[in-house]
């Protein structure tokens, strides 16, 4: 999954150069938003993988 919310990162990293450089940004920025909610449920996931893991032991 870490690899997943890297490559995540990366997408959004370029999208926001995208909104910030394009006369047209402002249309990009649902893409954006959308890769903030999928970074944010990944590392979510991750928490919760973590805490359920530590239960374990």
């Amino acid at each position: 999954m870490e690899g997943s919310i890297e490559k995540l990162q990366a997408a959004r990293k370029a999208m926001v150069r995208i909104v910030q450089t394009r006369t047209d940004g402002a249309d990009f920025l649902p893409i954006v938003l959308e890769l903030e909610r999928q970074i944010a449920a990944g590392a979510n996931m991750n928490s919760e993988l973590a805490r359920i893991m530590s239960e374990a032991a």
